[in-house]
């Protein structure tokens, strides 16, 4: 052993020779005086050196119990245990790997455990297999995600194990995994909450937890900034006032040289020993009479270095890039306070910025008022009434479609972000797209019979409208109304059909081959062996490693079964005008008074493979609590057989209670307003009533 260490010292040695500007402490057989032992220096020197770290971090931490893992017992332990010592009490000593090491050496593990904390030995285990990270997300989509990527970069370790926890199906038979122990730990708050008091914090607890992550925080917490104060005046402090155009930068310049104010400019038509000379300008003492005032483009700020400035100016906003919005402020970095500093600071030190707005800024105003509002500053009323303005105009763009949360849950459940609320669609009715004169055949009242054709998600569907039974359109016909059935879409598809059928002619001929399709046009798809859909086109793209006309691809909708999907151009096909023209067959349906549980803002897979299970293909019947264009509003919704012995039609399952008691979904009586109490207003916007008190119990 000691002949091969001299011979790989000696080899080092050569090594290290033949570079002469190498010097002589880093040869490393100076470091030992006496003959090398890697046992004994290991465990005097490294393990002694972890043993203070490792105690100083402990008397930080908010532990009962200090658990300390091995496999054998070492000399150096007994220097560990008493640092340990030092710092908390008791200390217990757990080994899963060779408990013979353990049990020899009881009577130094004694004089270190008191008898109350063997009496707790049970207790103290069990907080070993307990997450050390938690990691919380606001949706089961962010923590399955998580769970995904943290899987991903420990595919090739056993270790750290991880377990991922939320509603909606997950949650089910992971009692073991959590009581065998995992270091990490993803879950949603409200259900990890549900789980501890389930189980009265035996099988999930916090107690060996010391990192929290939080993710997706801006939904998670809405407060989290404190009001900054205003300061005013700021004459003597060094200002940076940013442009995001070298037109502007021009302006600004000569507009502040007519003042008479000593100001420095960079822009990106400058040399960069231009731009040295402004940055070594900038940082060299200057009185504060005569302090600096910089005007700066945004794409060559970086390259000064600024970041002493006291006065941040912005001169316009960027609207292509919230990169460079943000990195102005970095201008600031040396005046900002740290979070964990104490006391008050001194006002002149403290940045101030500034932000000029005009009525050109309206679509902006928005999500700079509320960036306002998060960081702590006043919103001037002015500034106030114009996001307003900006707010009502959105509410009915009628070149966006109507909030997909707005119909399912009667209100948008999108957070809020920093560039504005995430949901960029439109949450206000406009009579001329919602309600069109196409769509006043569909029924506003009574029950329906319908076919469900397509499931988009566990409440929103879309199907045929088979039957419908009105009372209050013939009293006379008695309690369920006359029935009126609906063969529209069985008729126009014998005629498409038969339209196909005929060989020759230009019945069969597609889009030319530089012809592209018409945004919005109807055309048919033939889907199957003599099948054929009405699509209409939504968009045109290119095929992925495409870039002739016939690479291009269509996404389509299809009108009469719903869904979209993308097809190539060539299978598109011509229709006759008289079929071009009726409106679409399939009808969206959606579930009333139900919503993901948790509050979460889409549904888990599995409550869609369970209300897949349940709707898709089969007849429904359904009551029409609301009918707004294409879209009907059912509740409730259930599946109907009739009984050939007794002639008697009952109810096979109700898709609501039966999703409710698999625990896949919430009931509404203290979430959000049923669809029957949404009516549009005359000003053509939702205006939910106050929701009344649910009376059935989990029905």
């Amino acid at each position: 052993m000691k002949s091969a260490l001299d011979l790989g010292i000696a080899t080092r040695c050569r090594d290290l020779q033949s570079f002469s500007d190498v010097p002589s402490d880093l040869e490393p057989y100076t470091q030992f005086e006496a003959e090398i032992d890697f046992k004994t220096v290991f465990v005097r020197q490294v393990l002694q050196e972890y043993s203070e770290a490792l105690c100083k971090r402990a008397s930080r931490c908010l532990l009962n119990q200090v658990v300390v893992c091995t496999s054998r017992w070492t000399e150096g332990m007994d220097s560990l245990l008493r640092l340990l010592r030092a710092q908390h009490s008791p200390v217990v000593l757990f080994s899963s790997f060779a408990e013979a090491a353990v049990y020899a050496r009881v009577p130094t593990f004694v004089r270190y455990v008191d008898p109350k904390a063997r009496d707790a030995a049970l207790l103290v285990v069990c907080a070993m297999f307990q997450p050390l990270v938690l990691v919380l997300s606001s949706t089961w989509k962010g923590a399955q995600r998580i769970y995904d990527q943290f899987k991903l970069l420990t595919q090739d370790s056993k270790i750290p194990k991880c377990g991922v926890l939320y509603a909606g199906g997950s949650e089910a038979g992971k009692e073991v995994q959590l009581v065998n122990g995992v270091d990490v730990l993803i879950a949603t708050p409200l259900c990890l909450l549900r789980v501890m008091h389930k189980y009265d914090h035996l099988v999930v607890n916090l107690k060996r937890c010391c990192h929290l992550v939080l993710d997706d925080g801006e939904r998670l917490i809405e407060e989290f900034t404190e009001e900054v104060k205003l300061l005013e005046g700021s004459r003597g402090r060094k200002a940076v006032v940013c442009t995001s155009s070298h037109e502007s930068a021009l302006k600004v310049h000569r507009l502040l040289q007519s003042e008479s104010i000593f100001a420095l400019l960079l822009h990106d038509g400058l040399p960069m020993v231009s731009v040295r000379g402004v940055a070594n300008e900038w940082a060299a003492p200057h009185k504060d009479t005569c302090a600096p005032v910089l005007v700066a483009q945004d794409n060559i700020l970086s390259w000064a270095g600024i970041r002493d400035a006291a006065v941040l100016v912005h001169y316009d906003v960027p609207e292509l890039s919230r990169f460079n919005f943000g990195f102005r402020f970095s201008c600031l970095a040396e005046r900002m306070r740290s979070f964990d500093a104490k006391g008050d600071s001194d006002p002149r030190d403290s940045p101030l910025a500034h932000l000029i707005l005009t009525r050109d800024n309206a679509h902006l105003s928005v999500q700079l008022a509320e960036f306002l509002t998060r960081v702590g500053a006043k919103v001037p009323p002015a500034f106030e009434q114009l996001a307003n303005q900006e707010l009502q105009r959105r509410a009915c763009n009628p070149e966006r479609p109507l909030c997909a949360h707005l119909k399912s849950f009667g209100r948008c459940l999108a957070p809020p972000t920093t560039s504005g609320t995430a949901c960029r669609d439109r949450h206000g009715v406009v009579a001329a797209l919602d309600r069109p004169r196409g769509w006043r055949h569909l029924p506003t009242s009574g029950e329906v019979r319908i076919f469900v054709t397509k499931m988009v998600d566990a409440t929103h569907f879309y199907a045929w409208v088979l039957e419908h039974w009105d009372p209050a359109a013939d009293p006379t016909a008695g309690k369920g109304g006359a029935a009126v059935v609906h063969t529209e879409f069985q008729e126009a598809m014998l005629e498409m059909n038969a339209y196909f059928a005929v060989p020759g002619g230009d019945r069969h001929i597609g889009l030319g081959e530089n012809e592209s399709p018409v945004v919005g046009g109807v055309y048919a798809v033939e889907v199957d062996a003599d099948q054929f859909h009405r699509v209409q086109v939504v968009s045109v793209m290119p095929e992925s490693g495409g870039v002739a006309c016939s690479s291009l691809r269509a996404e389509v909708f299809h009108m009469d079964h719903g869904g979209s999907s993308k097809v190539a151009l060539r299978r598109l096909l011509r229709l006759p005008e008289r079929l071009a023209r009726l409106p679409p067959f399939a009808v969206e349906v959606f579930c009333c008074r139900v919503q993901p549980q948790d509050r979460d803002l889409e549904w888990t897979f599995q409550a869609e493979c369970t209300s897949h299970s349940l709707v898709t293909e089969k007849e429904l019947v359904g009551k029409v609590v609301l009918c707004l264009g294409n879209t009907l509003w059912l509740d409730p919704l259930v599946k109907r057989t009739y009984l050939d012995q007794i002639g008697v039609t009952v109810n096979e399952h109700h898709v609501r209670s039966c999703l409710i008691n698999q625990a896949w979904r919430a009931t509404t009586r203290t979430m959000w307003p049923s669809c029957e109490n949404w009516r549009p207003t005359q000003a053509s916007t939702f205006r939910p009533s106050h929701p009344q008190e649910n009376q059935e119990a989990g029905a």
